[in-house]
Protein backbone atom coordinates (compact mmCIF):
# COMPACT_ATOMS: atom_id res chain seq x y z
CA UNK A 1 0.00 0.00 0.00
CA UNK A 2 1.30 3.50 -0.59
CA UNK A 3 2.17 6.01 1.63
CA UNK A 4 1.42 9.05 -0.71
CA UNK A 5 -2.59 9.34 -1.51
CA UNK A 6 -2.29 10.60 -5.21
CA UNK A 7 -4.80 13.15 -5.59
CA UNK A 8 -6.85 13.86 -8.87
CA UNK A 9 -6.70 17.38 -10.63
CA UNK A 10 -9.81 17.73 -12.60
CA UNK A 11 -9.43 19.83 -16.03
CA UNK A 12 -10.32 23.03 -16.31
CA UNK A 13 -11.34 23.58 -12.44
CA UNK A 14 -9.31 24.34 -9.62
CA UNK A 15 -8.55 21.47 -7.25
CA UNK A 16 -7.89 22.00 -2.95
CA UNK A 17 -5.14 19.39 -2.05
CA UNK A 18 -2.83 18.91 0.82
CA UNK A 19 0.44 18.30 0.96
CA UNK A 20 2.43 14.86 2.37
CA UNK A 21 4.90 14.92 5.63
CA UNK A 22 7.88 13.30 3.65
CA UNK A 23 9.65 10.41 5.02
CA UNK A 24 13.30 9.08 5.06
CA UNK A 25 11.73 6.60 2.11
CA UNK A 26 7.65 6.53 1.01
CA UNK A 27 6.29 5.11 -1.57
CA UNK A 28 2.84 6.53 -4.15
CA UNK A 29 0.68 4.56 -6.69
CA UNK A 30 1.74 5.29 -10.63
CA UNK A 31 -1.31 3.99 -12.71
CA UNK A 32 -2.23 6.48 -15.12
CA UNK A 33 -0.63 7.71 -18.64
CA UNK A 34 3.05 9.36 -18.01
CA UNK A 35 2.27 12.66 -18.97
CA UNK A 36 -0.65 12.79 -16.70
CA UNK A 37 1.19 12.92 -13.44
CA UNK A 38 3.05 15.59 -11.73
CA UNK A 39 4.94 15.54 -7.92
CA UNK A 40 5.40 18.92 -6.23
CA UNK A 41 7.91 19.31 -3.41
CA UNK A 42 8.08 22.25 -0.50
CA UNK A 43 10.77 22.52 1.63
CA UNK A 44 9.64 24.19 4.87
CA UNK A 45 12.47 23.32 6.57
CA UNK A 46 15.89 25.07 7.11
CA UNK A 47 18.12 22.84 5.43
CA UNK A 48 18.41 21.99 1.78
CA UNK A 49 16.39 18.60 1.03
CA UNK A 50 17.31 16.46 -2.16
CA UNK A 51 14.00 14.49 -2.99
CA UNK A 52 15.16 11.37 -5.22
CA UNK A 53 12.74 9.33 -7.27
CA UNK A 54 14.21 6.28 -7.71
CA UNK A 55 14.32 4.25 -10.85
CA UNK A 56 12.53 0.85 -11.26
CA UNK A 57 11.94 -2.35 -12.25
CA UNK A 58 11.39 -2.25 -16.06
CA UNK A 59 13.74 -1.77 -19.42
CA UNK A 60 14.11 2.05 -18.99
CA UNK A 61 15.27 1.95 -15.34
CA UNK A 62 18.88 2.65 -16.79
CA UNK A 63 17.27 6.52 -17.17
CA UNK A 64 18.23 6.18 -13.02
CA UNK A 65 16.94 8.18 -9.96
CA UNK A 66 15.70 11.41 -10.31
CA UNK A 67 16.61 13.67 -7.78
CA UNK A 68 16.17 17.50 -7.01
CA UNK A 69 18.07 19.36 -4.98
CA UNK A 70 14.96 21.62 -2.91
CA UNK A 71 16.53 24.84 -0.84
CA UNK A 72 14.82 26.14 2.28
CA UNK A 73 11.02 27.85 1.24
CA UNK A 74 11.69 26.65 -2.20
CA UNK A 75 9.30 24.57 -4.15
CA UNK A 76 10.21 21.63 -7.40
CA UNK A 77 7.93 19.97 -9.75
CA UNK A 78 9.27 16.94 -10.97
CA UNK A 79 7.68 15.06 -13.91
CA UNK A 80 8.69 11.21 -14.84
CA UNK A 81 7.96 8.60 -16.91
CA UNK A 82 6.62 5.37 -15.45
CA UNK A 83 8.63 2.63 -17.32
CA UNK A 84 11.40 4.38 -15.67
CA UNK A 85 10.18 4.63 -12.24
CA UNK A 86 7.57 2.30 -11.22
CA UNK A 87 7.94 -1.15 -9.92
CA UNK A 88 6.18 -4.38 -10.45
CA UNK A 89 4.06 -3.26 -8.01
CA UNK A 90 3.10 -0.25 -9.84
CA UNK A 91 4.42 1.81 -6.59
CA UNK A 92 7.15 4.42 -7.30
CA UNK A 93 9.50 5.38 -4.09
CA UNK A 94 10.44 8.30 -3.20
CA UNK A 95 13.09 8.95 -0.64
CA UNK A 96 14.23 12.38 1.24
CA UNK A 97 18.31 13.00 1.95
CA UNK A 98 20.11 16.07 2.62
CA UNK A 99 21.90 17.61 -0.24
CA UNK A 100 25.12 15.33 0.21
CA UNK A 101 23.08 11.92 0.23
CA UNK A 102 23.06 11.30 3.63
CA UNK A 103 20.46 10.76 6.41
CA UNK A 104 18.08 14.30 6.16
CA UNK A 105 19.55 16.42 9.30
CA UNK A 106 16.73 18.27 9.39
CA UNK A 107 12.86 17.36 10.12
CA UNK A 108 11.62 15.20 7.38
CA UNK A 109 8.07 16.14 8.05
CA UNK A 110 9.00 19.59 6.82
CA UNK A 111 9.41 18.46 2.90
CA UNK A 112 6.42 18.53 1.76
CA UNK A 113 5.12 15.77 -1.07
CA UNK A 114 2.28 16.15 -3.15
CA UNK A 115 1.55 13.70 -6.02
CA UNK A 116 -0.86 15.08 -8.80
CA UNK A 117 -2.97 12.89 -11.62
CA UNK A 118 -3.58 15.25 -14.18
CA UNK A 119 -7.40 14.30 -15.70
Amino acid sequence: MADITNVTGDLNAGTIFAFSNGAASQTFEYDVADEKLVVLIRNDDANEATVTVTAGDFEQNGLGDVEVAVAQNEYAVIQVESGAVKDEDGEVTVTVTDADGSEFTGTEADVKIAVIELD
